[in-house]
């Protein structure tokens, strides 16, 4: 087959490919999210004026200590509404993104690799198939350089999580007076929120939750342990239905709000109740707590 030929057939399987991405790319299971009917685009321009300092300068003109209560809460739920909304955009954008550059490089992949099949030509065979190679070969080189198979949902659980942890302080300071959470106070706490959200801040979270368990295994191996009645009692009080059963979660919390409290909050519950050196603090837990 001349050369026009073989690049007859390579037109036809990037067509195919190009049908295929163009179908597959509108529907919602590609990406995983359903579509969003607000135009976000134009709530991002409503919400302008909360951030160009417009509404600022109003709530700084404000004396009044309840109205100025008021609009500091309005440009700050203003603002989680802005940093939500980008938010989620990159989400998609990152989870998508990976989605379809993995389908497009199979589905260029498998249309070349049919065409291969029902070729007859070995000089259009082998300009397929290194065609086919190459296609293959990038999509190695994008799933290894930027890892979307596993570590993309990784980092986007941790960004959820550490957002959920970043907008306690916001709602809880908006309960209190504009004196007491002013709105510069207020900037700081959403500045964490915002920042909550990105790759790099998941990528320390991670790497500091490793270093954490590195030390705690550490703790472990190196504590001597000693059983007594207070192990014995605080372990039915976490384990009701027998060590081997699920754990019961309110009573794992309130051991570990007592902890917290009691300047054990990096300790794990495992080293509390096995620890010869916490043997009167697992005591007094037991006391606290009222563990039969």
């Amino acid at each position: 087959m001349h050369i026009a030929g073989w690049r007859g057939l390579l037109g036809q399987a990037l067509v195919i490919l190009a049908i295929s991405a163009c179908t597959l790319a509108g529907c919602a299971p590609l990406i995983g999210y359903p579509r969003d009917p607000e135009n976000t685009d134009a709530t991002l321009v409503a919400l302008a004026p909360y951030f160009n300092g417009a509404k600022e300068a109003d709530y700084l003109a404000t004396t009044d200590l309840a109205l100025r209560t008021a609009k500091r809460n309005a440009i700050v739920l203003a603002r989680l509404r802005g940093y939500d909304i980008e938010f989620y955009d990159f989400e998609q954008e990152l989870y998508g993104q990976g989605n379809e550059i993995t389908l497009g490089a199979d589905l260029t992949a498998l249309a070349l690799g049919g065409l291969i099949a029902t070729t007859g030509k070995a000089a259009t065979k082998s300009a397929l198939g290194a065609a086919s190679a190459g296609v293959i070969g990038a999509k190695a080189a994008i799933d290894k350089d930027l890892f979307y198979q596993k570590t993309i949902p990784a980092l986007l659980a941790q960004m959820e999580a550490d957002r959920l942890k970043a907008i306690l302080p916001i709602t809880a300071g908006m309960k209190l007076s504009d004196a007491e959470y002013p709105l510069m106070q207020a900037y700081i706490d959403l500045d964490a929120y915002k920042n909550a959200g990105s790759i790099p801040a998941a990528i320390n979270q991670i790497n500091k939750a490793a270093g954490n368990a590195k030390d705690t295994l550490q703790a472990l191996r190196s504590t001597a342990f000693l059983e007594d009645t207070s192990s014995q009692r605080l372990r039915t009080y976490i384990w009701p239905s027998g060590i081997t059963n699920l754990a019961d979660q309110t009573h794992v919390e309130k051991l570990r709000e007592w902890m917290s409290t009691h300047q054990l909050a990096g300790v794990p519950v495992a080293v509390l109740l096995n620890s010869a050196a916490l043997a009167d603090q697992r005591k007094q837990a037991v006391i606290d707590l009222s563990v039969p």
